[in-house]
């Protein structure tokens, strides 16, 4: 379980690092809009293929991959 989340947590840090972000223009668009500017929701990370498909990844593991990351989570009206 250590290195599923360990996996996990590094393929989204990689979705956030400025090698990714340079060219990722659906997370740019995101992370720039709506509902709060500068922040992703965890819905469109969970979309990625990577992520649902790869590694059958729950919201519940990213959400504890997280725990460990220096990325930011942030809830807001129950969502994440």
């Amino acid at each position: 379980r250590a290195q599923f989340l360990r996996v996990l947590r590094r393929q989204v840090e990689y979705y956030f690092s400025d090698k990714n972000l340079k060219r990722d223009w659906f997370f740019q668009e995101k992370i720039a809009g709506e509902p709060e500017s500068g922040w992703l929701e965890l819905r469109w990370i969970m979309s990625c293929p990577r992520i649902a498909d790869v590694h059958r990844a729950s919201e519940k593991d990213v959400l504890e991959a997280l725990k460990s990351s220096t990325l930011k989570v942030k809830e807001v009206d129950g969502c994440h």
